[in-house]
């Protein structure tokens, strides 16, 4: 009765010992190595390529801490906190092409409004307005009014109007005609 329990400990405690000698020799004779998966490299940033040329290091976090007593008793000297345009457009636009079934995209920023032409292709566009839309409304500031239309001849009215200011309302007669004529979205949509 005795004799199988002997031999189920000591086989036990061979493997054990086998097992941990192993370990042993693995852990000292290893070296770390990156890790290569298909779409990145440990060590690499996958945002490098984000086509904005902000003269940051691509390595480092956003951030920025203010006090309120501080911000406020030099405030005449600060500049108004805005949203840079031109880069909302270029990731708005840079996601929207990203997305499978659009071929080609068309964004223009201004002070209030969000306007995106795409021309799509595939068999599901549904589909693909729904991801474009929930795309805009994760990185776009609240405040801004999001209209998407996939009629690709609005890609170069888009265009044609990039040369329009806000300084000047000569145009706004114009824009507002086009914003009629795409759909309107939220984040609720």
């Amino acid at each position: 009765m005795k004799w199988p329990i002997i031999s189920c400990l000591s086989a036990f405690l061979i493997l054990s010992a086998c097992g941990g000698s192993d370990t042993a020799q693995r852990n000292s004779s290893s070296r770390t190595e990156p890790i290569n998966t298909d779409y990145v490299t440990y060590d690499q940033d996958m945002f490098s390529d984000s086509g904005i040329d902000s003269g940051v290091s691509d390595k480092t976090y956003g951030y920025e801490r203010k006090q309120r007593s501080t911000y406020y008793a030099n405030r005449a000297d600060k500049p108004v906190p805005a949203v840079e345009r031109d880069d909302l457009a270029t990731i708005v636009t840079s996601l929207c092409v990203q997305i499978p079934g659009v071929r080609d995209a068309s964004t223009l920023v201004t002070d209030e409004e969000i306007l995106l032409a795409y021309h799509p292709e595939g068999s599901r566009p549904d589909l693909v307005r729904r991801n474009i839309r929930e795309n805009i409304s994760h990185i776009a500031p609240d405040y801004y009014q999001i209209y998407i239309t996939d009629d690709p001849s609005f890609i170069n009215v888009l265009e044609n109007m990039s040369g329009y200011s806000s300084a000047n309302g000569s145009e706004g007669a114009e824009k507002d005609k086009i914003i009629q004529q795409m759909e309107h979205i939220t984040a609720f949509d």
